[in-house]
């Protein structure tokens, strides 16, 4: 089981082993192709992501002042009597301003005005989307906090090392049950195909053995997806493309099984 993988992509004569496998053996194939998807897709962002997250912390714990919430009153370290402006290179669109001397409301024209997408008063904060020109406020004297909040630049640091320690495991997580999810969907749709092509070439296969090929014949469409993790950029009509190569593993895989005697494809199931 370990080289299907490859033997579904290499090799043709493969897909006449196919449907005597088990369903139990189709599953265990999405969910070991959704390992080595997981994996990859892990690695990726481990090799990608973690050195933005640690430009992203240094960056902070630079550019913003100490920030301390007592008492419902915001107050920055060093004080300042003008609006602190913060805003990241990599993302020049993102305004944050911190003037913990205004008490003043903000209004929406005014929020639109400044640029900002945040904008943090003495006891406000104010959150902007620019997509849809709405502005959420939250009121920061409600915060009923024992002890005074502090964000300063040990605050970022503790705080991008609990993401970066997370992100391996969380994103491994999710790309392997996207990965599985997705095999299970798109060997149905597959297997619709597939039944067409064999209506097409004549094949006599049942749907259960239709639904066996699509699951190892969708491993180029895949091997597709990987790749674009791997350049870290879309690749460009991958749709189409992932249906043609499935489409052409199917109609080859039904042709392979359309040479030999029925009692042949329908022998004991294999794992």
């Amino acid at each position: 089981m370990l080289l299907d993988p490859l033997r579904a992509v290499t090799d043709f004569s493969f897909y006449r082993q196919v449907p005597k496998k088990t369903f139990g053996a189709t599953v265990g194939y999405i969910a070991y192709v959704a390992l080595i998807y997981a994996a990859v897709a892990m690695l990726a962002v481990h090799l990608r992501v973690k050195p933005l997250i640690a430009e992203a912390v240094d960056w902070a714990s630079k550019s913003f002042p100490t920030l301390t919430l007592a008492d419902g009153k915001l107050t920055t370290t060093p004080p300042s009597d003008l609006p602190i402006e913060v805003r990241n290179p990599r993302i020049p669109e993102l305004l944050v301003v911190i003037d913990a001397n205004r008490t003043a409301p903000l209004a929406p024209a005014e929020m639109m005005d400044s640029k900002a997408q945040v904008y943090l008063t003495q006891s406000t904060a104010y959150l902007f989307n620019p997509a849809n020109r709405k502005m959420e406020v939250y009121d920061l004297a409600a915060a009923k906090n024992p002890e005074p909040v502090v964000v300063d630049a040990e605050s970022f640091r503790k705080l991008g090392g609990v993401f970066s320690a997370a992100l391996d495991p969380a994103t491994f997580a999710c790309a392997w049950a996207y990965s599985f999810i997705r095999g299970h969907f798109w060997a149905l749709i597959y297997s619709i195909v597939a039944l067409l092509l064999n209506s097409f070439l004549a094949g006599g296969l049942q749907f259960e053995q239709l639904y066996k090929i699509a699951v190892y014949a969708q491993t180029p469409a895949i091997v597709l997806q990987i790749v674009a993790i791997i350049v870290w950029k879309p690749i460009p009509f991958d749709f189409l493309l992932a249906l043609l190569l499935v489409g052409v593993y199917l109609w080859r895989a039904i042709r392979q099984n359309g040479t030999q005697p029925r009692e042949e494809i329908e022998g004991p199931a294999v794992p």
